[in-house]
């Protein structure tokens, strides 16, 4: 992670807020998911949490912090008195809604992932097109991203709200991404930009 002055400069955002921003970059929730474990299990989106684990968490289990938390695997449970179901189980289970994953017999709670790794990966520019085969979703640009974030669902302003004042509240988004943000990542744009990003002229 980015240092300054020997301090952390990374943005964590929630699990809930990175899924709400792959699906709109790639218009499907599923798909969204599948990149985000894709690229939590290949250690190129960091992830955290703050709080201990609950369960029974052993000294050598992985966390968030260590990408093989991540790899999930199908495990047959053997017949027993005191279960109910047998059968193949998912080893990992995560709630996107609530930013936590269960694995084996431990949880954690509120997890976070490196919103500067998110934005990199979510370039259009950056690797082939990995849009699902039977239907070509748009990637949006950077600013794009941050004009849905400030104007949900989908990056437009209100009827009511003049050009001039959307476009300082994107610009004022934009910064406050960029304050984090290492220099390969910074967003730059112009007034032109902004304007394709609202649809406002």
């Amino acid at each position: 992670m980015a240092k300054a002055g020997g301090k952390s400069t990374t943005k964590w955002i929630l699990l809930s807020k990175a899924r709400a921003r792959a699906v709109l970059a790639f218009g499907s929730p599923e798909f969204a998911q599948l990149k985000l474990t894709e690229w939590l299990l290949a250690g190129t989106l960091h992830a955290r949490s703050l709080h201990p684990a609950t369960g029974s968490k052993k000294e050598t289990d992985p966390g968030p912090d260590d990408p093989k938390f991540w790899q999930d695997e199908l495990v047959d449970i053997p017949p027993s008195e005191h279960l109910f179901f047998v059968g193949d189980f998912h080893r990992l289970f995560i709630n996107w809604d609530e930013s936590r994953a269960e694995r084996d017999s431990y949880k954690f709670y509120a997890i976070e992932v490196a919103e500067n790794d998110l934005v990199r990966l979510l370039l259009p520019d950056v690797g082939p097109d990995t849009s699902p085969p039977t239907k070509r979703a748009h990637r949006l640009t950077p600013t794009e991203v941050m004009a849905r974030e400030e104007f949900p669902p989908v990056g437009k302003p209100p009827a009511t709200m003049s050009a001039a004042e959307a476009l300082r509240r994107l610009a004022r988004r934009i910064q406050q991404h960029n304050k984090s943000a290492p220099d390969g990542l910074k967003i730059k744009v112009s007034d032109d930009t902004m304007r394709r990003a609202i649809k406002r002229r």
